[in-house]
């Protein structure tokens, strides 16, 4: 294949780019190994340049529908706010968007792909970037595909946005710039009941650690993102997990199972209860598998439960239980000729 740009990974960044590229009728190809775009909430954060490039090609708008405008940010002390920044001032007569906007990346995303899909481009999902190399008229690129199939895309130029861990920038020896900030970071999405509203973006400060929360679309819900103190190294989070269990078990014990659950199901996360035995059995689902099975152990019978597929539209029973160590070592020697 040939194009005039290659661009690997089709994350946020790469997504944006192929958009521009079509306002201005530019031929590209973008590649990215995942299926498809991301379904989780990630980076939430835009910015309000980016909303004027969107306002280019008409989707500044759409964008901002499915977020939330934070005006301002509220800095908390010792319990009490201390201070409000008011981002409207910030970039007042100098940005039609002077805010930040919080929108989940898997909305952001799914809106610059129906963009693309819309001009009657496409991304080449489940398909990895090899090897390149530089060519007189470019760059010669090695892709993969998830079948094992290999393709050469020859391109103009070639634009790595695949991310921290990028191949592009690792073969050419460029360096990721800036240093690392050694702390333990932690983030939730959750739903939030206090006091404090829904209109602002809300920064605890404290001696040893920040915590920040961050409101999202849907009544109630939030982003948390904290740091650990400075001196909680990764091999203490390790060590303390019993303890954090212990914690976070004590405060799931003050509501019900259905209660969690609903609340998981109200941010789009998949989870059921847990079945003890007696309530498994009684569970419909359970019934209809028609999942027990006895087995014959020495002298015991032991009901159990069999695995739930079917081969050719047959249920798989046994009465036989495993083997024990060893037991058929010698069976095993003879059909496949091994030698002891």
């Amino acid at each position: 294949m040939q194009t005039d740009v290659l661009i690997v990974g089709a994350g946020p960044t790469g997504l944006a780019l192929a958009c521009q590229l079509i306002r201005y009728d530019i031929d590209f190809i973008l590649i990215d190994k995942n299926q498809t775009t991301t379904p989780h909430s990630k980076a939430i954060g835009v910015q309000a340049r980016t909303l004027e490039i969107y306002e280019q090609i008409g989707l500044a708008e759409p964008l901002i529908s499915l977020g939330l405008q934070a005006p301002k940010a509220k800095m908390f002390a010792g319990g009490k706010v201390r201070g409000e920044i008011e981002f409207g001032a910030l970039g007042e007569g100098m940005s039609p968007y002077p805010y930040v906007l919080f929108v989940e990346q898997g909305k952001h995303e799914t809106l610059l792909h129906d963009f693309i899909t819309s001009n009657e481009r496409e991304v080449y999902w489940n398909t990895e970037l090899e090897s390149f190399a530089q060519t007189p008229n470019g760059v010669s690129a090695q892709l993969r595909k998830q079948s094992g199939e290999s393709e050469t895309v020859d391109a103009k130029y070639l634009i790595g946005c695949d991310g921290a861990k990028s191949l592009v920038r690792h073969s050419l020896g460029l360096n990721f710039e800036g240093s690392t900030f050694e702390r333990i970071f932690y983030v939730a999405d959750v739903l939030l009941e206090w006091e404090h509203g829904h209109d602002a973006l809300q920064v605890f400060l404290m001696r040893n650690s920040l915590l920040a929360f961050f409101p999202m679309t849907g009544e109630k819900q939030y982003r948390i993102v904290g740091t650990f103190p400075e001196e909680f190294s990764k091999d203490e989070a390790f060590a303390k997990r019993d303890e954090i269990k212990i914690l976070l078990a004590d405060h799931l014990e003050t509501n019900t199972s259905d209660y969690w659950i609903d609340r998981l199901h109200e941010c789009d996360l998949w989870a059921m209860e847990v079945l003890d035995w007696e309530k498994m059995g009684e569970h419909e689902a359970y019934k209809v598998l028609k999942i027990e099975q006895t087995i014959h152990a020495g002298n015991k019978n032991i009901v159990t439960t069999r695995c739930p597929i079917k081969i050719n539209g047959e249920r798989l029973y046994s009465d036989k239980s495993a083997p024990k160590l060893g037991q058929h070592k010698k069976l095993v020697i003879e059909e496949f000729g091994i030698s002891s």
